[in-house]
Parts: C-alpha cells; structure tokens; sequence
C-alpha cells in the first residue's frame, strides 16, 4: 500500500490510479475537499499531545468516514483499548493501530489482537519523541516484535505502513 496525503492533490501532483489517499484528521478542516476516485484512509489524531489538535470529534470523523467509505481508519497513539474503538467502526472500516509511544511497542500484541487487524503504521518521530534516548532499543523492540512474535504468522502477515520520504512544493 502506498498512502499520498490529500495536500499533494490541492497542489495539482498526478497520483497513480493505485494511491490511497490519507486525510490526517490534525491538518483536515470541515468543508475541505476530500479526493474522489481513491481509496480513502483517515488518520485520527487520538490522545494528540501536540498542536494542531483536530477539529473534528472522534465520532465526528468515524460518521465522516462510513459516509464516504472509507476503507482505513488510523488510531494514533494506540497504546491499548483497541477493542472498544474497533467496535466504534463499521464492519467495512479496517482499524489501523498508530504506534507512536514505548508503551504502544510494549504492547503491541496486544493492541493487534484487540484491533483484528493485520495492518499497522508506526510513526518513527514520535516514537523518537516519547523515547528520547532509549529510541534505538525501542526501534529494535518493535522490528524483533513484528518479524518473530506469534501472532507474525503466515496467516496474518502483519504489515508496517511508515514514512517513506516527504514532498516538498511550491508554498
């Protein structure tokens, strides 16, 4: 899966027929533009600590999101309680743990067994945020997790969705 932010398409960039286009609920305004003719993916900024914080409720953009149907919706900050925000979705939505925090590594069986998820988006900045120095061993926490756990298994196939570069354009 390839995630393209809703800004690249405001700024004119062509996007592949295949993009999923992420609307990250932090930067969406109500009465923006929401793309047509994508997959869509919602990343909620959940228990946000940092500016800017959404305008939207949780629940405000959970009805946003079976209006348009949308296929992803992306917990941020996901550390536990999986379970009572996944039953809060659509049957059709697939829940998408954020993994930001040391504790949501420490968790992270957990939150993917509550979550009946095989998809999850790691946010390596604010992983190095919250753990500071102890960022490398939580960086390897988290890969040694994902290749050798149980729950990595031929039937599940857990997948990491994480940056893979920025774009720059025009201000």
């Amino acid at each position: 899966m390839q995630l393209y932010s809703r800004h690249l398409i405001d700024k004119g960039i062509s996007l592949p027929h295949y993009a999923v286009i992420r609307v990250n609920f932090a930067w969406y305004r109500k009465g923006m533009r929401i793309p047509k003719g994508y997959d869509l993916f919602f990343d909620y900024p959940f228990k946000r600590r940092k500016p800017p914080q959404p305008e939207f409720t949780l629940g405000e953009a959970i009805e946003l999101a079976s209006k348009l149907d949308v296929k992803y919706f992306a917990i941020s900050n996901a550390e536990d309680d999986m379970e009572s925000l996944r039953k809060l979705l659509p049957d059709k939505i697939k829940l998408v743990p954020k993994i930001e925090t040391m504790k949501g590594i420490d968790n992270l069986k957990e939150i993917v067994e509550e979550a009946e998820t095989n998809l999850i988006m790691l946010d390596t900045d604010d992983l190095y945020l919250d753990s500071g120095s102890e960022y490398k061993e939580y960086l390897d926490k988290f890969n040694k997790l994902v290749k050798f756990s149980k729950f990595y298994t031929d039937e599940i196939k857990l997948k990491v969705l994480r940056t893979g570069g920025v774009v720059f354009c025009d201000y």
